[in-house]
């Protein structure tokens, strides 16, 4: 978990290690945890992440993720990863993940605050991300 952590920085927002391999994304959201997601390659994972909300939470559950460290992590993501038994620690905690604008909440975040099972989670994620994509072009 340190050696994640300690990976994390203006240039790097999502690391994800897995026995000897250690893998560094720049990506901000989830976009990258759910690709990870996607092709199974989250299981028995140890993932750092700047920013945990409980969209996150639900993905990193929902893909097998064993320990999480976030830099900053929301309270409702907690509730996520100690239901599913996922260790973790943070740097700071929030009520909740703030969108990039800071004029709200992160729309993920808002997303999943009724979803406690990461199945739902990652399928409601899924189909936000595919909306996002089809507006973006």
């Amino acid at each position: 978990m340190k050696d994640c952590q300690a990976l994390l920085s203006d240039r790097v927002s999502l690391v994800v290690g897995k026995g000897e391999k250690i893998s560094c994304y720049s990506e901000r959201g989830v976009k990258k945890l759910y690709e990870l997601c996607e092709k199974g390659e989250l299981k028995g994972s140890v993932v750092a992440d700047r920013v945990v909300g409980r969209a996150a939470a639900l993905l990193m559950a929902f893909g097998g993720v064993k320990e999480a460290y976030a830099a900053t992590l929301s309270a409702r993501a907690v509730e996520v990863l100690k239901a599913h038994g996922i260790a973790f620690s943070y740097g700071n905690i929030v009520d909740y993940i703030v969108n990039r604008a800071g004029t709200g909440e992160c729309p993920m975040e808002s997303l999943c605050k009724g979803i406690s099972d990461p199945e739902e989670g990652y399928c409601a994620i899924g189909k936000k991300l595919e909306e996002l994509r089809r507006s973006e072009s």
